[in-house]
């Protein structure tokens, strides 16, 4: 009788572990989250003389993206604008070109196919913004996802652009895709999910990016930041870990771009 009490009351003590509030909020975040693919297809031209390899390669850019709560759209989703860039130096498509044909290009031209991945599902993508406001470190873009009819649909997140309503110290936490090669614990694409607890280290003085006290991972690229406020769960930022990489040539991946209410502004029709 003992024994049986005892594996009931085990049974019910992990039944509530199991059902934590934690892995609710973690749920409702892994519905809403999505990978982006920016295919890039490269023209090459050649100099005169050189030896020509092919006329056209094909890259591709990777990362995070997330569904949000956004009226009128229940297709918008954020991600870096680093992304869905193609290459423009040709030292940057040597990976993509055999060795020996590298020196003899003389131009290139790009051209850029988006697509999102919910689940199973891939999905054309269009891009609906840049909200660069004069400033080209804003790494942001949001996205306009062409979803099917009577498919299943994501889980959306709130956005919260009030920059008031958290501060220095405030708790945040980022979920999102990272590459991690082959093996059991990588997804059919070769990617996991990441979960990292972090606090607002920093501000920038333009109030454009907050740093976080802990750094993320290399691929994390596009996942949301998210804060916890009157028990419901926002979106605040959007890691970007090319931030400092590309302005400063050094590599700090503890940094978000911030979310603003002018970036969600809809343009008036003249």
């Amino acid at each position: 009788m003992k024994k049986r009490l005892f594996a009931v009351l085990f049974l019910l003590v992990c039944s509530v572990a199991y059902a934590s509030p934690l892995g609710d909020i973690i749920r409702n975040i892994d519905a809403a989250s999505a990978k982006i693919f920016n295919f890039c297809t490269y023209n090459i031209e050649y100099k005169d003389g050189a030896k020509k390899g092919p006329e056209k390669v094909a890259g591709r850019y990777v990362g995070n993206a997330v569904f949000i709560e956004y009226p009128g759209s229940s297709h918008l989703a954020l991600t870096n604008k680093h992304i869905l860039k193609c290459a423009a130096e040709t030292e940057d498509i040597k990976g993509y070109m055999p060795g020996e044909n590298i020196d003899g290009i003389e131009s290139f031209t790009s051209t850029s196919s988006l697509k999102i991945k919910w689940g199973s599902q891939l999905l054309n993508t269009a891009l609906a913004g840049m909200p660069v406001n004069g400033n080209q470190d804003i790494d942001l873009a949001i996205l306009e996802v062409k979803w099917p009819q009577k498919s299943p649909t994501h889980g959306r997140m709130k956005v919260l652009t009030d920059e008031t309503a958290y501060d220095l110290g405030n708790e945040v936490i980022v979920r999102g895709f990272m590459p991690c090669g082959e093996g059991s614990l990588c997804d059919d694409d070769g990617w996991v999910r990441r979960l990292k607890f972090a606090r607002v280290e920093g501000i920038t003085a333009d109030k454009l990016f907050v740093q976080l006290n802990t750094p993320g991972y290399g691929g994390m690229s596009g996942s949301p930041v998210m804060i916890l406020k009157n028990n419901k769960l926002y979106v605040i930022g959007i890691f970007s870990v090319a931030y400092l990489t590309s302005r400063y040539g050094s590599v700090d991946m503890s940094w978000a771009v911030r979310l603003k209410k002018e970036y969600f502004n809809k343009k008036k029709k003249p």
